[in-house]
């Protein structure tokens, strides 16, 4: 198969939907293996629910109708074990792994004052932790074969910060600085860590309940009600949910060899978002 990422493995967290299963269907189109994993349950205090076993066996089927091969694992991004030995299956199964997307993260809403200890752990392990962990076991395997492109998925809350979500904000943040400093310690090995920061996509993760109260500010708010407030926020006026295709092209481009020279580095997917 011909394409971008012909002959390339990709370890995609967070895969079982939204925007993870998202970048696994694009890079299959464009010719890479695909690993997803996945938590595939619920976390306490996040008001949506979560991706489901099903899903992600789900997610590996219709990746396997790019005529590729596929794996799909349930891990959580908090589990060091769990993590490791994903990898381990990785690389006995494709022998490599040439793309990591560390795309697990969860939203949840409360003022820094008001949350609770679990919900500020629980975001920070997660979109953190999770993303340390993982590049911590996918990047000996790069470094012995001195290649690779990790992109990790940060937010336009890693650039700036936003009411009601500062256990967020704190996270998205901290992984921008974990690939400023990733890029410099792995650049001698001729790995790529670059980051992708999108404002709210058109996946589960936003379009839920809790997002379209915070943006109506008012209890049972709808999607319409909602979606004024991006118009506010974006220097295109009718600006909704911005579609998952235009992060996944962004995103293919930093891991593809369309981007060999950009490391250390993001790419704001924000409809002018961080502009206004």
């Amino acid at each position: 198969m011909m394409g971008k990422l012909a002959g390339k493995t990709a370890f995609i967290t967070g895969g079982a939907r939204g925007m993870g299963r998202e970048y696994a269907l694009r890079f299959a189109e464009e010719g890479a293996a695909i690993v997803i994993t996945d938590i595939a349950k619920d976390v306490p205090t996040v008001a949506y629910e979560m991706a489901k076993q099903s899903e992600l066996a789900q997610t590996v089927d219709e990746i396997k109708k790019h005529g590729v091969d596929a794996l799909g694992l349930v891990a959580d991004v908090r589990n060091a074990q769990e993590l490791e030995l994903a990898v381990q299956k990785t690389i006995e199964h494709f022998g490599k792994i040439d793309i990591l997307v560390t795309n697990a993260g969860i939203l949840s809403y409360n003022k820094l004052w008001e949350m609770s200890e679990q919900q500020w752990d629980e975001m920070l392990d997660i979109c953190l932790k999770g993303t340390w962990l993982t590049c911590k076991y996918v990047l000996p395997h790069m470094i012995d074969r001195q290649a690779g492109k990790i992109l990790c998925v940060s937010s336009v809350n890693g650039l700036r910060g936003g009411q009601n979500v500062g256990h967020y904000v704190a996270a998205k943040h901290g992984v921008l600085g974990l690939v400023k400093t990733l890029a410099m310690e792995v650049g001698p090995y001729n790995i790529h860590v670059n980051a992708i920061c999108p404002t709210a996509v058109d996946t589960t993760m936003a379009n839920n309940q809790a997002t379209y109260d915070r943006l109506a500010n008012k209890k049972g708010a709808t999607r319409e009600e909602a979606t004024p407030a991006f118009g506010n926020h974006h220097v295109f006026p009718h600006q909704d949910f911005i579609a998952p295709k235009d992060v996944i092209n962004a995103a293919l481009f930093l891991v593809s060899d369309d981007s060999n020279n950009i490391s250390g580095s993001h790419i704001a997917v924000d409809a002018g978002y961080l502009t206004m």
